[in-house]
Parts: structure tokens; sequence; C-alpha cells
């Protein structure tokens, strides 16, 4: 059985950011697109103000992202 290649996946999902992130851009909203869940919990914990309140409305790809533990560790 041969292993099919990751690479278009991820030149696919790159095209597909590119074009969300200029749909956002369009409506005015600052938008970062961010390729693996390590890279969007850095950038999420370098946006959010110390002391700040953090909500994600029960959402399961923000707990599987560990976000919740992550700004729990930094007491946020």
């Amino acid at each position: 059985m041969t292993r099919k290649s990751t690479k278009p996946k991820i030149l696919h999902r790159k095209r597909l950011g590119s074009r969300m992130l200029r749909a956002l851009d369009a409506r005015r909203y600052d938008a970062v697109y961010c390729a693996t869940s390590e890279e969007a919990r850095i950038v999420i914990n370098s946006l959010i103000i110390d002391g700040s309140t953090v909500t994600w409305g029960g959402s399961k790809t923000i707990r599987d992202m560990g976000l919740p533990q992550m700004l729990k560790d930094r007491g946020t």
C-alpha cells in the first residue's frame, strides 16, 4: 500500500487560506492564516493582552488545540 503525499493537501489549504484572507480583508477584518495548531497557538497567545477575558463558545476545535489549557497556564 502506497501512502498518498500530503503536499497537494497542504498547497490546497494554503491557497484556500489566502483566498479567505483576501475576502476577510475586503470586509475590513484582521485575519491570520496558520498552517498548524501550534502556529495558531503562538499567534493567538501573542494577540491576547494579559488580564483579558477570553471565551470560545464551547468550540471543540479550540479545546482540541489546547487553547483553554494554554490560557489557564498563562493566567488569562
